[in-house]
């Protein structure tokens, strides 16, 4: 299996006091530490700054959710307006409440996984396609269509683990099949079928 990996991005892509280099310098690094800890999971940091006129605008931060596949985490440090200038947090503060929320993301997908990020032989029988027995009429066709396409897929890997033709090949049998007549590109199967599984 590929190496777990942390994609991050930067506050939209535009400037933010997190590119200064006393932060940027050890973001790498310090996320290194996280890299095993969301198992069979690619995950989407988004660190951006967040502007407040005051501590009464500060509502609850919602916890990462599965969409594209990808654990999408968003962890939003606040500034506040002093005058005409903005608080920023120092580097220590920045690091430790990064590191508060990253383990209570950890946390969170350890105690969610299955909703998270589920089974695929499970998600499917979520969805009515039982492939445990020979009497579902669903996974019958599932299976045949891809013995068909002379395709085998592994149905124990986690949704997040499936790869593009993995995707497609679900969504000919699954969504093309259930919708006869309309016409399909292969992005918009493999997109469709990825939402289908999301069971966020």
């Amino acid at each position: 299996m590929e190496a777990q990996k942390i994609e991050l991005e930067i506050n939209h892509g535009m400037d933010s006091f997190i590119r200064d280099s006393k932060i940027s310098t050890y973001i790498t690094e310090f996320l290194d530490k996280f890299k095993d800890k969301f198992p069979h999971t690619l995950v989407h940091l988004h660190l951006f700054e967040e502007v407040q006129s005051s501590t009464n605008d500060i509502k609850p931060r919602a916890l990462g959710k599965a969409k594209n596949r990808k654990l999408r985490i968003d962890i939003g440090f606040e500034r506040f307006r002093k005058g005409a200038s903005l608080t920023t947090p120092s580097p220590e503060q920045f690091f430790s409440q990064l590191n508060f929320v990253m383990n209570k993301e950890v946390e969170n997908y350890k105690n969610n996984i299955n909703k998270i990020n589920p089974v695929l032989r499970a998600r499917l029988k979520r969805m009515g396609i039982d492939l445990s027995t020979e009497k579902n009429a669903d996974a019958n066709d599932l299976k045949g269509s891809l013995a068909t396409a002379n395709y085998t897929l592994n149905f124990d890997l986690r949704i997040n683990e499936l790869t593009d033709e993995d995707l497609y090949q679900l969504g000919s049998s699954i969504i093309v099949q259930a919708n006869k007549g309309k016409i399909y590109t292969r992005p918009e199967v493999i997109r469709e079928m990825a939402e289908k599984l999301e069971d966020i």
